[in-house]
Parts: structure tokens; sequence; C-alpha cells
């Protein structure tokens, strides 16, 4: 793994880690017992958080690379199988 992946990974752990120690409190102000059965749940929000929004930190030409391409029509083109995430009220 090279060192910028290793440091990537490094800033996602501690991410993680913060997003879960602060998810553990809003559970236990909703849940009586939050040991029944949602242990993980504060992990898994954290990761959850981190999946939507890595986003903000990619680039755009990461994200395109070459798919860019001119094309002369004239009409709408669907592109149809791709994935899309949004905390956008309106997405």
């Amino acid at each position: 793994m090279s060192s910028a992946s290793q440091l990537k990974t490094n800033e996602n752990d501690e991410k993680s880690h913060s997003l879960t120690n602060g998810s553990a409190p809003l559970l236990n102000g909703e849940v009586e017992e939050v040991c029944r059965g949602l242990l993980k749940t504060p992990k898994r929000a954290a990761e959850a958080i981190l999946f939507f929004t890595k986003g903000y930190e990619q680039s755009v030409l990461d994200v395109v690379s070459d798919a860019i391409f001119d094309e002369e029509c004239d009409n709408m083109v669907v592109i149809k199988g791709i994935d899309i995430y949004s905390l956008c009220e309106h997405h």
C-alpha cells in the first residue's frame, strides 16, 4: 500500500472513530437499552456517513476521468446504470 493510501486509510479510521463515538450518545437518548442488539450501530452509522460523503474528498477529474467526450447529438442522452447517493433533500 502506498504512503498516500495509508495516510487516507488512517484519516478515515480517525473520522470513523470520531463519528462512532459521537453517535453513541444519540442512541443512548432514544433507546432504553443500547446494548440490546445495537452495539455495532454507532460504527455502522459512522461508516455510512463516510460512504455518503466520500465524494467531497474526490476531484471531478478523478471521478470522470476520460468519460467526457464530444457528441454530435441534438437529442437528450440517457445513460442508465449509474449509482447516485445524496444527502441533499432535493436530489
